[in-house]
C-alpha cells in the first residue's frame, strides 16, 4: 500500500502513462518525478504483466470472481484467518509450532479466540440462551474458563497430572482462556510442556462434550489417563510420520528427477528452479541451476524478493527460469520444478491457481514461443 503523499501530484495521468509501452516496464523518470522515493520503490516492486489486459479482481476468492458466499464470509469475519496479521504475532507462531495433534491446535486457538462455544459463548449470538453449568448443577455460568480450569470436574483431572501446582494457580485467578493460553505459549518457564496441558485441556472439553451431548458419565481418572495416553500416542505418531515421510520425500524426488530428465528430447538445456518462503515476513528467494542433457553444470541465478505466499514464489522461480532462458538465447530449454499446481497450470491442466499468480504463469506462456 502507498502510504505517503506523491511529490508532485498531477490527478489528469492515468497510470498507463507511467508505464513505457515498448518494453512493458515503469518509466523510472516519470515516477520519480511525480512520486516521492519511498512511493516510487513501492511502484516499481509491481511487477507490470506482459500479457491480458485490466480486468476487476474481486480479492477475497482465488479466482479473482465475486460470490455471494466470499462477500458474505468477508462481512462477517469469517476470513479474518486468510489475513497476515496473526502471522507475525508470537502467541500464534508458538502455537502452529506444537507438536500436537491438528484438533488440539484448533481446540488452543478457538480458546485464544475466545470462540469455544461454551453457552456464555453461545449467549453472545442468542438472546435469552441458557448459561448455567448443568453437569454439576452448580449454579454458576458455564464459560469456557469454567469448564477448563474452575470446576470440580476438571480441578480434579488436573490434580492427577503432574502440572496440578501450577493448574491450581490459574484456577484461583480471574485470568481468561485467551491470557492462559498465551501465559503458555510465552513463559519460558512453561512453554516447554504447553503441548501436554493443551491435550489435557482438549481431553477435558471433549469429555463435557460427549456429557452434554450423549450423556456419558464423567470419570475424572478415566479422562486424565485417556488424556496423558494421548499425549504419549502423539509424540510417537509425529516422531513416526515425520522419519517415515523424510525417506519416502527423498526416494520419490530421486525417482522422478531420474524419470523426467530421461525423458527430454536430445541435446536440450535444462533449468531447475526453486523457491523458499519465509510467512513471517513475506521474503522469498529463488534459486536457479542451468544443466545440459548430461547434467554437466553451467550455471545459475538466485534472486530475493517479497511474494504473498508460497505458491506465488513457486510462480516467480517459474518466470525468472523462463527470463533467463530468453536472456541467454537459449532453445529446446526444459523446465524442472516441484510446485505441481504451478506446472499444471503451465501445462494447461490444472485451474487452481490463485488469480495473481496466473498472471505470472500466463506472461511465461508469452515469452516461451521466443525459446522455440
Amino acid at each position: 500500500m502507498l502510504l505517503n503523499l506523491v511529490s508532485n501530484a498531477n490527478p489528469q495521468f492515468a497510470v498507463s502513462e507511467f508505464i513505457d509501452k515498448e518494453t512493458k516496464t515503469w518509466n523510472v523518470e516519470l515516477v520519480n518525478a511525480y512520486f516521492t522515493q519511498q512511493n516510487a520503490s513501492n511502484i516499481f516492486n509491481i511487477r507490470i504483466p506482459l500479457s491480458g489486459c485490466d480486468r476487476i479482481i474481486w480479492p477475497h476468492t482465488k479466482n479473482g470472481l465475486f460470490t455471494i458466499k466470499s462477500a458474505y464470509k468477508n462481512i462477517s469475519g469469517q476470513n479474518i484467518h486468510m489475513n497476515n496479521s496473526q502471522s507475525s504475532n508470537p502467541v500464534y507462531k508458538s502455537l502452529w509450532r506444537l507438536p500436537i495433534l491438528p484438533k488440539v491446535h484448533l481446540f488452543v486457538w478457538k480458546c485464544h479466540e475466545n470462540i469455544l462455544p461454551a453457552k456464555t459463548v453461545l449467549a453472545r449470538f442468542s438472546n435469552g440462551h441458557d448459561t448455567s453449568y448443568n453437569i454439576f448443577k452448580s449454579g454458576t455460568s458455564e464459560s469456557p474458563e469454567h469448564i477448563i480450569l474452575h470446576c470440580d470436574f476438571s480441578k480434579s483431572v488436573w490434580a492427577l497430572t503432574p502440572y496440578a501446582d501450577v493448574i491450581e494457580q490459574d484456577s484461583t485467578s480471574n485470568i481468561n482462556l485467551q491470557e492462559w493460553v498465551t501465559k503458555w505459549l510465552t513463559h519460558d518457564a512453561l512453554k516447554k510442556n504447553a503441548g501436554v496441558v493443551f491435550s489435557v485441556a482438549w481431553s477435558i472439553w471433549k469429555d463435557r462434550c460427549s456429557n452434554t451431548f450423549r450423556g456419558k458419565n464423567l470419570n475424572h481418572h478415566s479422562t486424565a489417563r485417556i488424556s496423558l495416553k494421548l499425549v504419549n500416542d502423539t509424540e510417537l505418531y509425529l516422531n513416526g510420520f515425520d522419519t517415515h515421510a523424510l525417506v519416502r520425500t527423498e526416494f520419490t524426488v530421486d525417482k522422478t528427477i531420474d524419470h523426467v530428465t530421461c525423458s527430454f528430447p536430445f541435446n536440450c538445456h535444462i533449468i531447475f528452479s526453486d523457491a523458499a518462503y519465509d510467512k513471517d515476513n513475506n521474503l522469498s528467494g529463488i534459486g536457479l541451476v542451468l544443466t545440459d542433457l548430461a547434467g554437466s553444470f553451467l550455471g545459475c541465478k538466485l534472486k530475493d524478493g517479497n511474494v504473498r505466499n508460497a505458491e506465488e514464489a513457486e510462480s516467480m522461480a517459474l518466470f525468472e527460469a523462463v527470463k533467463w532462458a530468453k536472456a541467454k538465447g537459449l532453445d529446446k530449454v526444459c523446465f524442472v520444478s516441484d510446485a505441481k499446481i504451478v506446472i499444471e497450470y503451465f501445462n494447461s491442466s490444472n485451474n487452481q491457481l490463485n488469480w495473481y499468480n496466473k498472471t505470472v504463469i500466463d506472461d511465461c506462456k508469452t515469452i516461451i514461443p521466443c525459446l522455440v
